[in-house]
């Protein structure tokens, strides 16, 4: 199979690869190592930089016989696309968690895990809408921490 891109196509494509790369590896320092099959896959597409005009986002490091992106360029992907993600993940997980630790202190945690999927998700999104809205108005100031 062959496939065709132009060449604003293939920087569209890196900036997938390398965003997915990240979600996948980011807290693994040995992603490459661990995962030789995506990392063989990502440098196939990368050795394409010069003849795709995209050498100047993608820079060889002959001692590492390795592709990478270049800072600038890397700093534009966490920029654009991975601190958004990473700031919506963190604002939906931190709802999810609060309401979640309601929904236990209102009806117990053996009946909490006594629930299905669906009935948790259900009778957490009473106390979730609450929390978006606090999280939403005041952030981290509507938050303190009790010990």
């Amino acid at each position: 199979m062959k496939i065709f891109f132009s060449k604003q196509e293939y920087r569209l494509l890196l900036n997938m690869l390398f965003t997915a790369e990240w979600v996948m590896g980011a807290n693994d320092i040995d992603f490459d190592i661990e995962n030789p099959k995506y990392n063989a896959l990502s440098q196939k597409v990368l050795s394409f930089c010069k003849e795709m005009d995209a050498d100047d986002i993608i820079v060889y490091d002959k001692t590492l016989n390795k592709y990478f992106p270049t800072a600038e360029y890397d700093e534009l992907l966490y920029d654009q696309y991975i601190d958004t993600y990473e700031n919506s993940v963190f604002w939906e997980k931190l709802a999810d968690g609060l309401s979640q630790k309601e929904l236990i202190k209102s009806i117990g945690i053996e009946q909490f895990y006594n629930l299905d999927h669906v009935e948790r998700l259900t009778k957490s999104t009473e106390f979730r809408s609450k929390y978006e809205e606090l999280l939403e108005l005041y952030g981290l100031d509507c938050l303190s921490v009790n010990k």
